[in-house]
């Protein structure tokens, strides 16, 4: 007689401070492991003070009422309030064939400190249950590509493929925008759009985008812009932006774009959207070029 295939146990662990569309996607999912137990793991409070400093958070719905509306649309085996003193037991007693982390500020600080050891890696999987708009969703302005060499391409898409890197670590779920500063064939700095003083900040208190068109007021944002952080940091550690070139994944705002023609950077590099209001003209200004690939 063939033996039956085992079941396997899988462990979900993430923040839950409110039940979005993010997680019923994410749910549909897992739902088509056959033969799986799942395991429910919600950080206690204690770990979440550990951290990150307490803050408003307007979306959170208590542990209690979650676990009622998880139940009802999800099988869960076993919910169970997770710390780092009993994960630890956790994994030793019931041997999980999948962690799944579901990507959060706290979920994903608890994974990079207490499952750094190389034996979790190979269990641990990550998914983004966080909600973001397409980009059939966000206005696209169109221009069209640069005229440059082949070798010019090959060089700048290596390097606008690493800013598109930085992009996916944003949380916004407008827009997704990276960008990394190069000297002398080298990245030196490095940034994507990120909020603050939390990166987790439009989850917690709204987003105050919401209403208003995309391209306009680009200025009230929850976000550093990718392009303002890297000449921030540069100035804070004292480095030149002197015949440097910056690759973005989307042509900068107008501010970002003023920001650029007084900074020394020689060059711009994207591949996203054209210049709204005078973006183009001020960086022209400065015979800054534009390359578009």
């Amino acid at each position: 007689m063939a033996k039956s295939l085992s079941t396997k146990n899988i462990l979900i662990i993430g923040e839950f401070p409110v039940i979005h569309k993010g997680y019923v996607d994410f749910f549909n999912k897992i739902l088509k492991e056959s033969k799986a137990h799942f395991y429910l793991g919600f950080l206690d409070g204690k770990t979440i003070k550990e951290m990150t400093k307490l803050e408003p958070d307007i979306r959170k719905i208590s542990a209690k009422e979650t676990k009622k509306i998880i139940n009802a649309y999800f099988p869960i085996k076993k919910f169970i309030s997770l710390n780092k003193d009993n994960f630890i037991e956790l994994i030793k007693n019931t041997s999980f064939q999948k962690i799944i982390i579901l990507k959060g500020e706290k979920s994903e600080d608890f994974a990079k400190y207490y499952l750094a050891d190389n034996k979790y890696k190979k269990h641990i999987q990550y998914y983004d249950i966080r909600l973001k708009w397409s980009d059939n969703k966000v206005a696209v302005f169109k221009r069209s590509s640069s005229k440059i060499s082949k070798a010019e391409l090959i060089k700048h898409k290596k390097f606008i493929k690493q800013a598109f890197g930085q992009a996916q670590n944003s949380k916004c779920w407008w827009r997704q925008v990276g960008a990394v500063l190069v000297k002398k064939n080298s990245v030196i700095l490095k940034a994507f759009n990120e909020m603050m003083p939390t990166n987790d900040e439009c989850y917690k208190i709204g987003c105050v985008r919401d209403n208003i068109a995309p391209g306009k007021l680009s200025e009230i944002c929850s976000v550093s812009h990718a392009e303002a952080s890297i000449i921030a940091r540069a100035a804070c550690n004292g480095i030149s932006l002197e015949n440097t070139v910056m690759y973005i994944t989307h042509f900068p705002c107008p501010a970002c774009s003023k920001l650029i023609a007084l900074s020394g950077i020689k060059r711009i590099v994207y591949s996203q959207g054209s210049a709204v209001f005078d973006g183009a003209r001020v960086i022209k200004s400065r015979k800054i070029e534009i390359i578009k690939v």
